[in-house]
């Protein structure tokens, strides 16, 4: 069988192109690029003739999610024999057939510890170790249910289309390849028939084998076929149960132990994920509830594993921390995967306000909660990708998220690059209590590969940020001095009351950083700005400060009190040089009320207004999770 390319495969990610539009993508580019720049080295199986006419260059990565996502990269759609692979579908098959008893009484669940054609049987009861050497799978494939060996092979066909979710189809040359040469599977086919593991005709059991063996699947088939298992036997695309949910645990367990042969230990020690090889080059793995991976390269090592498919594996495992054994606890995305719009609590200018409720999507705030895991972190990049426009901004608010893994790290890192080819701002809050994700963008940073992510303190600043950024892009000036007359204090003032108001008014001024009114302090003044821009804050009970909201010209503060007469329930600190107009209890009363000039009747019901959209923008925020 030659493994040419097919049309339209993927191909690999070469340093300088554009990045993928996915940022698992572009994590799996980075690693098809990495590895096949690597020497090559290994052999092409040979004792089956056909296997030996493989391109030893061809190299696929798919990776399928629980979700249903599917990620690419290189020869993913050369069709090639699964070979061994296939075993661990047959053992799910005998156990649905025969139940895990009579399994269990024809072959055991042990590793062997030896090669893959090992002839050795239990010294006491002459059974298989296990269902993923070849005595095994033989003997599982005896256990499938059929009247004859055509119809056994049309179930197994049926069974693998439920995997893949495509019709499957055996390589008529390898099977007759592996057919005319397979003397020491026959001898093994003898053997089990003469301790009566397998009834019936060896050769009828052994030609359904052979066949199964050849059925051909690409890289993306095994991706998915690992993604069924991961998802608890349905295939997470087509919605399809290809294995009872009771037996994924025993076909995922012997998969662990015992599927890479006589390199099972050490892979389980070393990579820590349910896998299974095939002499043709193909691996398949499994992160039970997130992935499967599916890699193709046919240069195998002295024991029969791909080369190149055990260093993405293990890349994979180490590198994004994805080891079976050091499982997170589960991440889950805060109400719904969906970002939402999203406001800061800083007061706006009529025209400012206008402006970015007119274009509320373009900046979107997500908050996951749990551990961001590899299946947490793609489905976040899908839904922010799919969710914030170009030229827009995204703020991640790790705050609730109670670890990030290495996977997590490397797809966040991944999704600041994809989003920043298209314009979009990604604001990560949080990131310092999260130790990987630092050490990632570091290690990038080392690198000369700097992560397309702005690092804020919390989620408050960078939503402002991102309002500041985007009002740049409309073309809004909000910054500017506003005139008395112009403020939220005067709506609905002729200008004689607006001259009246400003007769009762003490011009005042502070510097950057300057307590323009303190909390707790006496309410004898309300403050106008001008000019300048400042910021509220209050206490909370474990002492620290919150910002309440940021004001700027037009805008005025410290009313409340102003009313009411009580201690401020709140500090007002300049951000920056403030210019302002102070009217006290006593200025208060001197305005005019008389029905020609009704100056403190407009005021107080100005004063009103304002309080009651304090109110609404409290409530909103606390609707949203952002107060």
């Amino acid at each position: 069988m030659s493994a040419q390319p097919a049309a339209g495969t993927a191909t690999p990610a070469h340093p300088g192109t554009t990045p993928p539009a996915n940022p698992v993508d572009r994590v799996l580019g980075d690693l098809h690029a990495r590895i096949g720049g690597e020497p090559l080295t290994g052999a092409v199986a040979d004792y089956i003739p056909e296997l030996s006419t493989a391109d030893p260059s061809t190299f696929g990565i798919a990776l399928a999610t629980v979700q249903g996502d599917v990620h690419e990269v290189g020869d993913t759609a050369v069709p090639f024999t699964i070979q061994s692979i296939s075993k661990m579908v047959l053992y799910g098959m005998a156990l649905e057939d025969r139940g895990r008893e009579a399994v269990a009484e024809v072959v055991g669940v042990e590793p062997s510890g030896e090669a893959f054609n090992s002839i050795r049987l239990h010294p006491e009861r002459s059974t298989p170790l296990n269902p993923m050497v070849n005595a095994g799978a033989i003997a599982t494939t005896g256990l499938v249910q059929g009247a004859d060996p055509g119809e056994r092979l049309a179930r197994i066909l049926a069974t693998f289309e439920r995997y893949t979710g495509r019709v499957a189809e055996v390589d008529e040359r390898v099977y007759r390849s592996e057919s005319e040469t397979g003397h020491r599977n026959r001898a093994i086919a003898h053997l089990l028939r003469n301790f009566s593991v397998i009834g019936g005709d060896p050769d009828d059991v052994l030609d359904v084998y052979f066949r199964q063996c050849s059925i051909l699947v690409t890289c993306r088939d095994l991706a998915v076929m690992g993604a069924t298992l991961a998802n608890r036997g349905v295939n997470p695309i087509t919605g399809a149960r290809a294995l009872a949910e009771e037996h994924v645990p025993s076909v995922l367990s012997v998969m662990a132990t015992c599927g890479m042969y006589d390199f099972a230990g050490q892979w389980l020690h070393d990579i820590g994920l349910p896998a299974k090889s095939g002499v043709a080059g193909g691996i398949l793995a499994v992160l039970p509830g997130q992935f499967g991976v599916g890699t193709l390269s046919p240069p195998l090592d002295a024991v029969g594993n791909s080369v190149r498919g055990i260093r993405v594996c293990r890349a994979l495992s180490e590198e994004l921390g994805l080891h079976l054994l050091d499982p997170p606890r589960p991440g889950v995305a805060a109400r719904g995967t969906a970002p939402a719009p999203a406001a800061s609590r800083r007061r706006r200018t009529g025209a400012a306000e206008d402006a970015l409720e007119g274009a509320s999507q373009r900046i979107l705030r997500q908050r996951p909660q749990g551990d961001l895991t590899f299946a947490a972190a793609a489905a976040i990049a899908r839904s922010l990708g799919e969710s914030c426009p170009d030229g827009g901004s995204v703020v991640l608010d790790l705050s609730a998220v109670s670890r990030v893994d290495g996977a997590g790290a490397a797809i966040l890192c991944a999704l600041g690059d994809t989003l920043a080819a298209r314009g979009v701002h990604l604001l990560v809050c949080g990131a310092a209590d999260h130790p990987r994700l630092g050490a990632e963008i570091e290690r990038r940073a080392d690198a000369g590969d700097a992560a397309e992510i702005d690092v804020r303190g919390d989620a408050e600043e960078a939503l402002e940020w991102c309002e500041d950024r985007l009002l740049g892009q409309l073309g809004v000036i909000e910054d500017a001095a506003v005139p008395l007359g112009s403020g939220e204090l005067c709506r609905r003032m002729s200008p004689e009351e607006v001259a009246d108001l400003r007769a009762a008014l003490e011009d005042v001024a502070f510097a950057a950083g300057e307590v323009m009114i303190a909390e707790g302090s006496p309410s004898d003044h309300l403050l106008v700005i001008g000019s300048g821009r400042a910021s509220v804050t209050t206490t909370r009970d474990d002492g620290s400060r919150v910002r309440v909201l940021t004001i700027g010209p037009g805008m005025f503060t410290g009313e409340v009190g102003l009313i009411d007469g009580g201690p401020r329930s709140a500090t007002v600190v300049a951000d920056t040089p403030v210019t302002a107009h102070r009217l006290t209890r006593e200025g208060l009363a001197r305005l005019s009320d008389d029905p020609a000039l009704r100056t403190r009747t407009l005021l107080l019901l100005n004063v009103a207004e304002s309080l009651s959209g304090h109110l609404r923008r409290a409530t909103a925020l606390l609707a949203a999770g952002s107060a």
